[in-house]
């Protein structure tokens, strides 16, 4: 009565009660076996199925993701494959769980890639204390505690210095951080990577063009100024002079410096 003609997906472990219930409600097609469960006794069973080893589990684990999530046959077909040259009773462990319920290329109705229960689980442990009592108390305690948590936001909001909130804010501080050492310690390597290279020839790798002198001066060292000509000129050394006794009059000190 409360869905009428709408097509109604039910995800939920694998509880022999809801699996029955579910089935004559909805139909077993509706029923979707939440994937996080069905991770869970996989995991258990992995040592019984002799997969030792952590680094064995992980790869069990991640063959398993492969095929609950592969979105066509083909890709199910190969993720199975896979699995069963790994360890053969592993595979037959998914073929015995009923994999029509939670793989998504086999799971027939649309599900909108929703695998696992967690939104229920989470709605239960907020109210974990209230749900224990009558619907209509139940009712009105979720009314009040939703109604607390919203003016609580609100009141926060008020705190807030930017349009993002202080914990975003500070992720994304934390995260330009990193982003600026990794920044610096790329420009570090490229720099020691250019030192190491031969710098005579990154120097003198390309063409060479000599510069016009025009006439440059060459200067001895007395002073004496030759140009390209053979003219000399008077020596460019400043004139010697001694400083005078006492203490210099204002005025001197700055010509004398």
């Amino acid at each position: 009565m409360v869905v009428g003609e709408r097509d109604v997906i039910i995800i939920s472990g694998r509880h022999q009660g809801i699996i029955r219930s579910a089935s004559e409600v909805f139909g077993s097609e509706n029923h979707a076996h939440c994937y996080r469960h069905i991770k869970e006794n996989f995991s258990s069973s992995l040592t019984k199925l002799n997969t030792k080893g952590r680094k064995g589990k992980e790869n069990a684990l991640q063959m398993l993701d492969s095929i609950a999530y592969a979105r066509l046959d083909c890709d199910y077909e190969v993720a199975m494959d896979t699995l069963r040259i790994f360890n053969h009773d592993l595979a037959k462990w998914v073929e015995e769980n009923n994999p029509q319920h939670w793989a998504i290329s086999k799971f027939k109705k649309m599900r909108w890639d929703k695998m696992t229960s967690n939104l229920a689980e989470s709605f239960n442990s907020w109210l974990r204390h209230e749900r224990h009592h009558n619907i209509c108390v139940f009712f009105l305690e979720h009314m009040d505690k939703l109604g607390s948590l919203l003016v609580e936001h609100k009141n926060g909001l008020v705190k807030w210095n930017r349009c993002i909130g202080p914990k975003i804010e500070e992720n994304i501080a934390l995260n330009i951080g990193k982003v600026i050492w990794r920044m610096r310690f790329d420009v570090s390597d490229y720099v020691d990577d250019w030192y190491n290279y031969n710098l005579q020839e990154k120097i003198y790798s390309g063409s060479m063009r000599t510069l016009v002198t025009h006439d440059m001066p060459m200067i001895d060292e007395d002073g004496t100024v030759h140009d390209a000509l053979g003219y000399t000129y008077p020596f460019l050394n400043p004139p010697t002079t001694k400083r005078p006794l006492g203490r210099p009059r204002n005025g001197e000190s700055s010509l004398n410096s």
